[in-house]
């Protein structure tokens, strides 16, 4: 491990730029990121300028420097390639989009209910003070009232795999946040005991100014400031 710092100082740094970009170019990003998709279809060959990859939220917390970016994407992403300039990414074209039902139906495979989490409760406090703490998530949701303001103290959360989030619902630790007994189960269990009775209520913070639906998720379009 020594020998390979030594040989790739930027290692670690790199990797979490690569998973970060490459978040933004999966497949469940963008099938439920709007804003993204469709600035990538009006650009000549899908293109985004990595000046404004470095304007995203999460990713600007890691790295505003289109130097790292360029060395990152360059020896790390699979999903991800640089233009001949290096001035821009776009998904690799023999790495295309999936099917989005069957994108829908894998995602929920992998992904849990939890809830009774204080209301009070902030994005980045769920993300690092309690996610971060059960393995990879590399996206999940808050659930919020219907004019998307209000948070109702419940996550949609998206595991790397299906075996992490059954470890996640087995592990005793989980079930406690700042003192509250969460509720926790496989999100497809949640939705088979709570059919949706209303309007839809999911948020989910991405891309750009507008609350959209899609698919029975309503996605919080911020700005810049809160991308990613």
């Amino acid at each position: 491990m020594e020998a390979n710092s030594a040989e790739n100082p930027h290692e670690e740094r790199d990797k979490k730029i690569v998973q970060q970009i490459e978040y933004y170019f999966g497949d469940i990003n963008l099938y439920k990121d709007r804003f993204l998709k469709e600035y990538l279809k009006r650009s000549t060959g899908g293109w985004l300028p990595i000046d404004r990859l470095i304007t995203f939220k999460h990713l600007k917390e890691i790295t505003t420097d289109p130097k790292e970016i360029i060395r990152a994407t360059k020896n790390g992403s699979e999903l991800v390639e640089l233009s001949d300039n290096e001035e821009s990414v776009r998904r690799r074209r023999d790495k295309p989009e999936g099917d989005h039902d069957a994108v829908l139906a894998e995602y929920k495979k992998r992904s849990v209910y939890v809830g009774n989490f204080p209301l009070s409760t902030k994005f980045d406090e769920i993300k690092n003070d309690y996610l971060a703490l059960y393995g990879k998530v590399p996206s999940f949701v808050m659930r919020r009232a219907k004019n998307g303001q209000k948070f109702r103290g419940s996550i949609f959360a998206t595991f790397e795999t299906e075996e992490l989030a059954r470890q996640f619902l087995t592990n005793p630790v989980a079930q406690i946040f700042r003192g509250n007994v969460l509720d926790r189960q496989m999100q497809l269990d949640y939705e088979q005991s709570h059919p949706p009775r209303t309007a839809p209520t999911h948020v989910i913070n991405i891309a750009n100014g507008n609350n959209v639906v899609v698919d029975n998720i309503v996605i919080q379009e911020d700005n810049d400031e809160n991308a990613g």
